[in-house]
């Protein structure tokens, strides 16, 4: 029981777990009582050792999980993005060339801080550029055989 009200007075003061959905010393609790109810043959009581061990494990199962959360937040942000790019180039090569404020007004939803970003993301990979205040598609040509000067036009020149 000591281990237990040492541990609630430490994460009462950390809200962080709490905020993750992870209540550590419940926990390590029913980590402690696992485990001894497995390796005591049903005897009652749970060590400290015991508790420090599965209060330790807790804590690292929360930190992981905290840990994985934000991992896959993240990487589904930048999904996101390179969704909303997509579909923004998709406009942008509709339209022509537009300024921002016009192409935030194809949108249904015309916040500017919706749509910067994904702006800022486009003209970052070189997909799009910003000329005089408009917004240009930056075509990329590919070379072929046929725009190549052949033996022919060697020869006549």
């Amino acid at each position: 029981m000591k281990h237990w009200r040492q541990e609630m007075r430490q994460a009462s003061s950390s809200s962080s777990q709490q905020r993750l959905g992870l209540n550590v010393p419940v926990l390590a609790a029913k980590f402690a009582l696992c485990s001894r109810l497995v390796a005591s043959e049903g005897e009652p009581g749970v060590s400290g050792e015991a508790m420090d061990y599965s209060i330790r494990i807790a804590d690292w199962c929360s930190k992981y999980s905290a840990g994985v959360r934000d991992m896959l937040t993240k990487s589904s942000r930048r999904a996101t993005l390179v969704g909303a790019a997509d579909a923004m180039l998709k406009r942008i090569r509709e339209h022509g060339r537009i300024t921002p404020r016009d192409l935030y007004r194809t949108y249904d939803c015309q916040r500017k801080e919706l749509h910067d970003p994904v702006l800022e993301e486009l003209i970052n990979t070189g997909k799009v550029r910003c000329v005089d205040g408009f917004i240009e598609v930056v075509e990329s040509t590919p070379v072929n055989q046929s725009s190549l000067p052949t033996d022919a036009d060697v020869d006549s020149g």
